[in-house]
């Protein structure tokens, strides 16, 4: 087990009203960036889930961790074309199995790898998305209309 902090969204009267949002794209005059107000969490205990992984279920716990053979190399993650042809096509075909579903909608995927500085700013924007300490799920219709993939 590890101990570690984490930020997530501050209860606030405002989101009763206003959903919370943080944008990725410069908005127009006038409009915020985002409105989160974020509380950092600290002392939570990570544990290692791999000793108790055939334990969790969707019915129960609402998420099951599932092993996936992939056809990717290491580096083949580099590769936006073969992530979208190959890897989401093993995800959607993982889950439609798992839930006997007949269809699966994957909206979005991001590559997370962490820069050698990171969190120290380089002053150049980084190659790839780096990790996050905010507990987080986001969608706006421009997200998904720009990244829809149907398998």
């Amino acid at each position: 087990m590890i101990e570690t902090s984490m930020h997530f969204l501050q209860r606030s009267d405002l989101y009763s009203t206003v959903k919370p949002y943080s944008l990725r794209f410069e908005p127009p005059e006038g409009f915020e960036r985002s409105n989160i107000k974020l509380e950092r969490r600290e002392d939570l205990k990570i544990e290692d889930a791999r000793p108790i992984i055939k334990d969790f279920s969707l019915e129960k716990e609402g998420f099951k961790i599932v092993n996936m053979e992939s056809k990717m190399a290491y580096d083949d993650f580099e590769d936006d074309t073969k992530l979208v042809q190959i890897y989401l096509s093993e995800i959607a075909n993982t889950l439609r199995e798992l839930l006997g579903a007949a269809h699966v909608q994957i909206f979005e995927h991001t590559v997370r790898k962490r820069h050698p500085e990171f969190p120290v700013a380089t002053g150049e924007p980084y190659q790839w998305n780096q990790p996050t300490s905010m507990a987080h799920v986001g969608r706006t219709t421009r997200d998904i209309c720009q990244t829809f993939c149907r398998y």
